[in-house]
């Protein structure tokens, strides 16, 4: 017997999430693919964690995704930016 939120469900939703974020955002195809494991993985811990609404799920890997980019932009502490190439060699 097949899990419907698992064979149907998730992948629906991992879909229709990654539609949307392309709409967001220019994306060139390395992206989309690191997107599909990240929501893929994400949908699977919502489902896990008991969500069943595929709204929710889409809504859920959309927030995810978005909270993976903040962290990517922000600077880390502690580091500083490299100097700029004209810079680096006065």
């Amino acid at each position: 017997m097949t899990d419907p939120l698992q064979d149907v469900l998730a992948p629906a939703a991992v879909e229709r999430a990654l539609e949307i974020y392309r709409q967001m955002r220019e994306c060139d195809h390395t992206e989309i693919v690191q997107a599909r494991k990240v929501a893929t993985d994400h949908v699977f811990a919502l489902i896990d964690r008991g969500e069943r609404d595929g709204q929710e799920l889409v809504i859920g890997v959309l927030a995810h995704l978005k909270a993976l980019e903040r962290a990517r932009a922000k600077p880390q502490p502690g580091r500083r930016p490299a100097p700029a190439k004209d810079q680096a060699r006065a």
